[in-house]
């Protein structure tokens, strides 16, 4: 086979499984199924997927296929070469985009995670599993260094994704056929090797210095330099937007408030509720993370607002379990989800709370916001069963019945999936 034939066999291989992605998912949404490439930003971030952003990957990767096509027409191989670089080059941007530019999606994804998992394991331990395997799991437990985004980065990408970079790499490497002289190829890719060195820069450069001011601000404190170390910390907040979603600096200027006895500083709230629960004093956590929340700084507000919610869910969740009044684990639930970035979370918890304290109403309230912030179908299918538990226990039995049979329906073409609960509930409590 000639080398023209196979390179033409490469691009053609390639453009297919790049179209196929184009309505794949790219980035695991947790509480959502995903995003696909035409909703996903390039420029921003995303709280839920969008059914089309005009600056999009997707619309990216069509601009570059038409000029492509274009180059094609006009039978210039070095163009279409440069088309197949920067597909390419659109792909890497994504994990890196995700991690380091733009952290607020690993942020959002991290936080995605831990509720799923808080979600599914509360509904297994007071239920039954509504599905089973359980369908989301990963190895990451925090996110500290840079290593720790890229590789939460790295598990939030779908098979979409897969499929384009491979795409991409295959039209790039027939392009590079259609080319075939080496002389005119060397001068190309010394010219691709500095835009991949921009592309590199652009994305790290920020978190490396910013990393390197927090180091130093450390060692700077450790040295007793409290100012010094508070102007490496800012440095360090305003070069990399990670240190604004992560507690690490705010808690390293709470430590220099309390040195320098400044402590009403929000600063200090957020450090002092950190330590209070780690020290097991619940009340005492919340009212310190109260505090801090109501920062002029909306950054360190948004992080108190964070560890609040977290704490007051597991909070509740504790007292539920120790055998606490229902509704009151229920009310602390509901507070948690009133400052969370989304409640799905609190308002599944709530509803049980509710649904144990006899309070059907609230409960199915609660049910139904949930199940309107979210389209990923495990945790839609506890949500349905639960929604069904409550009508059954309310002594509505054919709408509790018909929403264990939407719950099973959910999963039904899943072969690998089999809804232990729904199926549970309608053979023992449904029964004609």
């Amino acid at each position: 086979m000639n080398r023209i034939l196979m390179s033409r066999l490469l691009i053609a291989s390639g453009i297919a499984l790049i179209l196929c992605a184009e309505f794949l998912y790219w980035h695991n949404g947790v509480v959502y199924r995903g995003f696909m490439p035409m909703g996903m930003p390039l420029f921003s971030g995303a709280t839920a997927p969008l059914l089309f952003c005009p600056l999009s990957y997707g619309m990216g990767v069509l601009f570059l296929l038409a000029w492509a096509y274009l180059a094609r027409e006009l039978r210039r191989p070095v163009a279409l070469a440069w088309s197949a670089f920067f597909l390419l080059l659109l792909g890497l941007n994504l994990p890196m985009q995700i991690a380091f530019s733009q952290p607020s999606w690993v942020f959002q994804y991290f936080q995605g995670r831990n509720q799923f998992l808080q979600f599914i394991g509360f509904a297994d331990t007071y239920s039954l599993p509504s599905i089973t395997p359980i369908i989301f799991a990963s190895e990451i437990d925090g996110i500290e260094s840079l290593y720790d985004r890229f590789y939460a980065a790295w598990l939030s990408l779908e098979v979409g994704w897969t499929f384009y970079l491979l795409g991409s790499l295959l039209f790039l490497t027939g392009a590079l056929g259609m080319v075939g002289d080496w002389q005119v190829l060397r001068s190309q890719v010394s010219r691709a090797g500095g835009f991949f060195l921009l592309f590199l820069t652009w994305h790290l450069a920020g978190p490396l210095a910013g990393e390197t001011c927090f180091q130093a601000g450390l060692q700077a404190e450790c040295s007793g330099n409290l100012q010094e170390a508070k102007n490496f910390y800012y440095i360090a907040r305003w070069l990399d937007q990670w240190n604004r979603l992560n507690p690490r600096v705010y808690i390293r200027l709470g430590a220099i408030a309390e040195a320098e006895q400044r402590l009403d500083a929000p600063e200090y709230h957020l450090l002092q509720g950190l330590r209070n629960e780690r020290w097991n004093w619940e009340e005492a956590a919340l009212v310190e993370l109260r505090l801090a929340m109501d920062s002029t700084d909306p950054d360190l507000a948004h992080v108190a607002r964070i560890a609040y919610a977290d704490y007051a869910t597991i909070f509740g969740t504790v007292f539920y379990s120790a055998g606490g009044a229902p509704g009151a684990a229920a009310d602390i639930w509901q507070l948690a989800g009133q400052v969370s970035d989304n409640s799905i979370l609190q308002d599944y918890l709530a509803a049980r709370g509710y649904q144990d304290a006899g309070e059907y109403g609230l409960a199915l309230k609660n049910l139904a916001r949930a199940q309107g912030k979210t389209d990923n179908f495990a945790l839609q299918t506890n949500v349905l069963s639960s929604t069904g538990d409550v009508y059954y226990f309310r002594g509505d039995v054919a709408t509790g019945r018909e929403q264990y049979l939407q719950s099973i329906l959910l999963v039904q073409n899943y072969i690998q999936y089999k809804n232990i609960r729904a199926n549970k509930s309608l053979t023992d409590n449904l029964q004609p």
